[in-house]
């Protein structure tokens, strides 16, 4: 018990012990997709896996991601388009059903499974008339991809009737933590000068397959562990516990080997164009801009079509007087180490402003950073920026509030 606390922070539990391991088999490919208790969210595939470069959207998943056989029994499927959607609704939609997308990254791939329904129950009763969320975001998104999925998806007449982008984090970390150590363009996808090498660097494959491997690794043995009668066992737990987060601790710094991992200067295509390097400071105002100069145009693309567009600002827990955290949230959502703290604590001043400025040109923006100002339970789930059960809730409430509101007096086209 004593071990337990000295690795863990917390007294030795069954239903913790539980929870690290659905945390465990999350991180390495979707273990817990099924799993509604409270303080998981939806899991989100492992680095990669599944994933296909896509010719506008930088990547989405394959659906050949379904057959595996570690996703048979989830309740998500990749579609056609490349993005998830439940594997059994309860009805086939109206024709007239109003038609909501969710865009953004993994906070708002979460939220839009976890929220989703509020939303759906909400709107509909305020507007009397069904209404479907649609995920049209996926983990790693940032701008110009939620402009370009907007774009992709009216250019096909399959464009939602309203779109609620929630984003910013990736936004303004990404370019900084990532893309400017690989020395690849701010504004190419993430980790796209790995997904496009015409010739692998061997350096890159070693990297990568060792870290697919712990990955992999363990998820097997958190799947094993959690269907064993030894999970019983406070020792067994303790020893499980202690080399996880050693494989933890080695798949994290690979993956920061990878992403720091010098390529061919030559490799255009992996590259991109020169962008001048003037430091984090400038990097993060450039980010901020360009966030806001993508949620200028697909407000205006979604006009041009009578389509409602939202924009909101996500909270995160490096957002200065955000919230008051709890014991828990202090032991797993703040870390000195994590190398997106920085950028979000210096940068999400400067979206807010430039959000504020585009609430002055009649953009919908709504700024979500105090979302949680009030709420002392605990939200956040890990170190980057992802919500539980409880964190979700309050976000899609807030939205909905603010889609009521809006939508309320509209009639929208049926």
């Amino acid at each position: 018990m004593v071990a337990w606390y000295a690795i863990d922070g917390r007294w030795f539990a069954y239903n913790r012990v539980d929870e690290l391991r659905v945390s465990a088999g999350s991180e390495s490919g979707g273990f817990a997709d099924e799993v509604k208790e409270e303080g998981v969210p939806v899991a989100v595939p492992a680095r990669f896996e599944g994933q296909v470069i896509h010719p506008f959207l930088g990547y989405v998943y394959t659906p050949e991601f379904n057959a595996l056989e570690s996703r048979r029994s989830s309740p998500l499927v990749v579609g056609g388009w490349g993005f998830f959607h439940r594997r059994q609704a309860a009805a086939a939609p109206a024709s007239d059903a109003l038609r909501v997308g969710i865009f953004g990254g993994s906070v708002a791939f979460g939220f839009g499974f976890h929220g989703g329904e509020i939303i759906e129950d909400v709107l509909s009763k305020a507007l009397e008339r069904e209404v479907v969320i649609e995920s049209r975001a996926h983990a790693g998104y940032k701008q110009p991809q939620q402009l370009m999925t907007l774009a992709w998806l009216m250019s096909l007449g399959e464009a939602p009737d309203v779109v609620v982008n929630l984003d910013g984090f990736n936004d303004i970390v990404l370019p900084v933590a990532e893309n400017m150590p690989s020395g690849t363009y701010p504004f190419f996808p993430r980790a796209w000068e790995h997904r496009v090498q015409s010739v692998p660097d061997p350096k890159l494959l070693r990297l990568s397959g060792e870290s697919s491997y712990l990955e992999g690794l363990r998820g097997d043995r958190a799947r094993w562990g959690a269907g064993s009668l030894l999970r019983w066992s406070p020792t067994f737990n303790v020893l499980w516990l202690w080399r996880d987060r050693n494989l933890q601790r080695h798949q994290f710094e690979l993956n920061r080997r990878v992403a720091e991992l010098e390529l061919d200067e030559n490799e255009y295509v992996a590259r991109g164009p020169d962008f001048p390097n003037k430091g984090e400071h400038e990097m993060m105002r450039s980010s901020a801009q360009y966030w806001q100069m993508c949620s200028r145009l697909m407000d205006a693309l979604a006009k041009s079509e009578g389509v409602k567009y939202f924009h909101f600002l996500q909270p995160n827990q490096y957002v200065p007087g955000s919230k008051t955290f709890s014991r828990r949230e202090l032991e797993v959502a703040i870390d000195s180490r994590n190398p997106y703290r920085a950028p979000a604590e210096q940068g999400y001043g400067t979206l807010r402003r430039l959000g504020a400025e585009l609430a002055e040109e009649g953009v919908s923006f709504h700024d979500l950073t105090q979302a949680f100002s009030e709420t002392r339970e605990s939200v956040y789930v890990d170190s980057c920026c992802h919500f539980n059960e409880l964190g979700n809730e309050i976000v899609a409430r807030k939205v909905a509030d603010v889609l009521v509101r809006e939508l309320g007096g509209t009639r929208l086209a049926q």
